[in-house]
């Protein structure tokens, strides 16, 4: 994250990067983004109060932001067509058609920009676009029919034309040639994971592990396998009893080109498991509003809840909203406090919580972001990341609930006042 000033309504800075990099901003609640590659010279220019219609890309490299601008429109898009959708006789005819008319307008304007960006460029567009419809299309076909993958197949056969069946099968058919987009692979691990947990989950007689990792590979093509098959392990690590998941790690990691990821989920496992429930919750230090340090020690005798964010993670701002009624119910209680720390920088740390409002006591991790030794000593490698510390210090729970009312129960337990 870096925080650019503004004189005299510009701005300018010079980002010293090796390779094309996905480049995001953030101006209030202005927001846009697109690929960079060495050597390019983008001028942004836009007025704040009519942002939609005035933001323009100019300069050296300005095709890739426009690109991003029109994919991000397919997402944006999506609510209405949706609508539309729901009253057509064959809905995802619809749809789907609607996002691939769009698909293809953009690939052909990737491939008109082909000579303005090197190859690496090239691939990052095609995965980001990838990505986005895949999210779309699998989103989209839950918001039509409010029901599963499997139940859709099952009882929407009047809605559903033979196109129609064709195109779900091939939503689950995911394509090698993007496994190196971080964008595709993170799109194929949120789809795998809603499709397992809702369609394969519930049928299943045998919910272990080894079951699961094996479903799961089938599913995935070589070079997608390995990262996401990580990205499974480390929301397991985190989540579930990890005490039997080294034989899982050397079923997802048989070749020697998977070492890294092997090594890595390696040593988050063992970083995760002195993060345990009882075990004592490492100190830290870290600076609230008014600049005051705040540490483990500085709260002893409370029970805390302990949660990562940043100001842009969608996912951060859903948790505070699902944690809500928990954070009213414990307010006049000095004992519960409910610390939330920012990997933003100062500035957009302050800007973000006038604007969202955010219940809690607030620190930050004073401009040194994701590099803060509170970010080690807690494991913190998504967001958001939260932990439970009751009154001695120890670590109660090391994923507390999202659900108001059994987070007020953990917390409750945590404080030793819990009714019988």
């Amino acid at each position: 994250a870096i925080s650019i000033p503004l004189t005299e309504g510009k701005f300018r800075y010079p980002i010293d990067i090796n390779k094309p990099v996905f480049l995001s901003f953030a101006e209030g609640q202005n927001y846009y983004a697109g690929f960079i590659q060495p050597g390019d010279s983008i001028v942004i220019s836009y007025d704040t109060s009519d942002f939609i219609n005035t933001l323009s890309f100019k300069g050296k490299g300005n095709e890739k932001f426009n690109i991003v601008a029109a994919i991000n429109k397919i997402r944006s898009g999506l609510t209405p067509e949706i609508s539309i959708a729901k009253n057509e006789y064959l809905p995802v005819d619809y749809l789907f058609s609607k996002i691939d008319s769009t698909q293809k307008k953009i690939s052909r304007q990737i491939l008109s920009a082909k000579s303005s960006m090197n190859d690496e460029s090239l691939e990052q567009l095609n995965g980001y676009l990838a990505s986005t419809v895949l999210s779309a299309k699998y989103s989209g076909l839950q918001s039509i029919f409010g029901d599963s993958y499997n139940n859709i197949l099952l009882n929407q056969q009047a809605r559903l034309s033979a196109t129609s069946k064709t195109n779900l099968q091939n939503l689950l058919k995911f394509d090698d040639q993007y496994s190196n987009s971080s964008f595709y692979i993170k799109a194929v691990y949120n789809v795998l994971y809603m499709h397992y947990d809702n369609n394969i989950l519930p049928t299943s007689s045998n919910n272990s592990l080894a079951d699961k990792y094996e479903y799961l590979g089938k599913m995935l093509t070589k070079n997608l396998k390995a990262p996401i098959l990580f990205l499974f392990l480390k929301n397991e690590i985190r989540s579930a009893n990890n005490t039997t998941i080294e034989p899982i790690i050397e079923q997802c990691f048989p070749l020697s080109e998977d070492s890294r990821y092997k090594a890595s989920i390696v040593s988050i496992l063992e970083a995760s498991r002195k993060l345990k429930n009882g075990s004592q919750a490492p100190d830290f230090s870290v600076e609230d509003l008014a600049g005051n340090k705040v540490s483990l020690t500085s709260l002893k005798g409370k029970v805390i809840y302990l949660d990562f964010w940043f100001a842009a993670c969608a996912p951060c701002h859903k948790l505070f909203k699902e944690t809500k009624a928990a954070k009213e119910y414990f307010k006049p209680d000095s004992n519960v406090v409910f610390l939330t720390v920012s990997i933003d920088s100062r500035n957009i740390w302050e800007k973000a919580l006038k604007k969202f409002i955010i219940q809690g006591y607030h620190v930050y991790t004073e401009n040194k972001f994701r590099e803060h030794p509170i970010i080690k000593s807690y494991d913190v490698t998504e967001y958001p990341t939260t932990y439970l510390i009751g009154r001695d210090g120890t670590i109660t729970s090391i994923d507390p609930s999202h659900n108001s009312d059994e987070l007020k129960s953990e917390i409750e337990r945590a404080l030793g006042t819990e009714s019988n």
